[in-house]
């Protein structure tokens, strides 16, 4: 069983994963798995797959085990003292703001990276790539630094990012980034707080096309799909998916950007209370990813849910790591982009030494749709980013990396801190209050109508919240 990619490259991805999480790979093994022709075995499921389970059933060490649980309870008790909970009384008038700013942001930074989302991860030679040639792209067109959208090029592809060019945007054109996001809220407005995995897992078989979702995700589903009857179960139980089966099987992914991506909107219903939205990250991301690929979701759903009270990074970061395991290698690698922020004179000597940092953490390459050197990017542009939203987000995507991702990530976190009423500068405007998706009934919406539903579902939370404290 595989979609996103061949049973070949799903191979080679598992080697890596299996490598991030410490696994020892015998070198007879590792021999089987190099004679392999990319060509001629692309499809030769019967040995791959005898291989593939040959690396799932390697021993994982004790100490990446303990220090990287993917169960909640044990996420809580590895992680550092915190606030958990802020404390936040805004009136209605704060909430649509801070929700409309958040929503813009969102959409202005993915459609600002979306031109040059696949230039952004090019590699060569075991090194990243994709920031120079964004550079020399907008040197080119005398765009550098980036402050618009981006121009037409020569490289442009006419299917990717097309309608988020300088000269055609006029609304958000369909990106799973922002599929996310609408998702989030759909699940809390039929499920309830107290939605479960499987609740966003039916969720997105009945809403979302194949063609929508990419790596883990696809991987996590088709999991979910396999296990799961969608007509009757003749009394029996209608699915024996688990968690962990979706999450691991066939899914060497885990740990990429995926789970990160969806964390906005459980941000934005549990704003004021960083514990919470982590807790519903987690719930979003557990049955689709692992260890980092768990904790991108929540830190970032901590700190953005943070965002709405508290207005410095540095105070910000702290909160958000507050929500995670202290020792894992998400939070390491947080703690060395502060550090090395702190004593760099721009973005680009700070991303010059995190790119060496993020080189020296394996053998191979991180996959730049990793979690780790995503999220440090994020918190890069975040700290060099003046406060401004535009400005943060521009780093975001000049950074290169997955550009779309995080242009949506840090302009989503900008748009938090400004509100709606500062963030209405002219790469925000050029959107016309327009979202457009590839979601079946869903696919016009408007930026206002989303920051007036997302209220609601704060409130619909609060309640919630507080009847549990009242039971």
């Amino acid at each position: 069983m595989t979609i996103w990619n061949t049973p070949y490259s799903l191979l080679l991805a598992e080697v890596d994963a299996a490598r991030d999480e410490g696994v020892s790979i015998p070198d007879n093994l590792a021999r089987e798995i190099r004679q392999l022709d990319p060509v001629s075995d692309a499809w030769n499921e019967k040995i791959i797959w005898a291989l593939y389970d040959q690396l799932d059933d390697l021993e994982r060490p004790v100490h990446f085990a303990k220090s990287h649980p993917n169960d909640l309870d044990s996420i809580k008790l590895l992680r550092p003292q915190g606030p958990r909970n802020l404390n936040w009384s805004p009136t209605e008038g704060d909430l649509l703001d801070g929700f409309h700013g958040s929503w813009l942001g969102r959409a202005t930074g993915c459609a600002l990276g979306l031109p040059v989302e696949q230039v952004g991860v090019l590699v060569s030679d075991r090194k990243y790539v994709g920031r120079q040639k964004i550079y020399e792209r907008l040197k080119l067109s005398n765009d550098w630094p980036l402050a618009d959208f981006f121009p037409e090029s020569n490289e442009t592809n006419s299917s990717w990012g097309s309608k988020s060019l300088k000269s055609t945007i006029a609304y958000m054109e369909p990106d799973d980034d922002i599929h996310y996001s609408v998702a989030g809220l759909c699940i809390l407005e039929t499920s309830g707080p107290a939605f479960s995995w499987t609740d966003v897992a039916d969720w997105w078989i009945s809403h979302f096309p194949l063609s929508a979702l990419c790596t883990a995700e696809v991987q996590a589903i088709l999991n979910y799909a396999s296990r799961t009857a969608r007509w009757g179960s003749d009394g029996g139980e209608r699915s024996s998916a688990t968690a962990e089966f979706c999450r691991r099987n066939r899914n060497p992914y885990r740990e990429w950007i995926g789970a990160q991506i969806r964390s906005d909107p459980w941000a934005w219903v549990a704003a004021g209370k960083p514990e919470l939205a982590a807790e519903f990250a987690f719930r979003d991301a557990s049955w689709t990813h692992t260890a980092n690929g768990i904790y991108g979701a929540m830190f970032f759903a901590a700190l953005q849910s943070a965002a709405f009270v508290i207005k410095d990074p540095h105070e910000l970061i702290q909160i958000a790591l507050s929500e995670i395991p202290a020792e894992c290698s998400l939070a390491a690698a947080i703690h060395e982009t502060v550090a090395l922020c702190a004593v760099s004179s721009d973005w680009q000597e700070a991303m010059n030494k995190l790119e060496n940092y993020i080189y020296g953490l394996s053998k191979h390459l991180m996959s730049p749709v990793h979690t780790i050197n995503n999220a440090c990017t994020c918190i890069l542009a975040l700290l060099f980013g003046t406060g401004e939203p535009t400005s943060a987000m521009s780093i975001a995507v000049m950074a290169g990396l997955d550009t779309d991702c995080n242009g949506a990530t840090v302009g989503a976190i900008s748009g938090t801190l400004a509100g709606g009423s500062r963030f209405k500068n002219n790469l925000s405007k050029k959107l016309n209050d327009r979202i457009v998706t590839r979601i079946p009934g869903m696919q016009d919406l408007d930026i206002s109508d989303l920051a007036q539903r997302t209220v609601k579902q704060w409130n619909v939370v609060q309640q919630f919240q507080s009847a549990k404290k009242s039971s």
